[in-house]
């Protein structure tokens, strides 16, 4: 799923092809992992899609995978939700101490 979206932000397929993708999200995205998820949340971002419903759809599975995202996909994440100027607190919370973590290790 998160690679058709990216594909068809890269192509450039537009939003008849992205409104077929979100009607099909729900039945999904209760596979999708962390990692899938932040690139469906930059898919969107990268076809310059609003859809509110999408990113609210997606803060709390992201809330949830977030203490195991990677440090590009923290950041993807939040280019996704930044490009259409949203940061949920439940969601931006957690990222950011993510964040925090990983710049720690380094």
């Amino acid at each position: 799923f998160c690679l058709v979206a990216n594909a068809s932000a890269k192509l450039q397929l537009g939003l008849d092809t992205f409104q077929v993708l979100y009607a099909r999200l729900p039945k999904v995205l209760a596979r999708l992992s962390g990692r899938q998820l932040a690139m469906v949340c930059h898919a969107w971002a990268k076809a310059h899609i609003h859809n509110d419903d999408l990113f609210e759809l997606l803060a709390l599975p992201l809330a949830a995978h977030a203490a195991k995202l990677e440090a590009h996909e923290v950041a993807i994440t939040i280019f996704g939700y930044a490009h259409f100027r949203k940061a949920p607190k439940e969601l931006f919370d957690v990222l950011l101490e993510r964040f925090r973590g990983l710049l720690a290790e380094q």
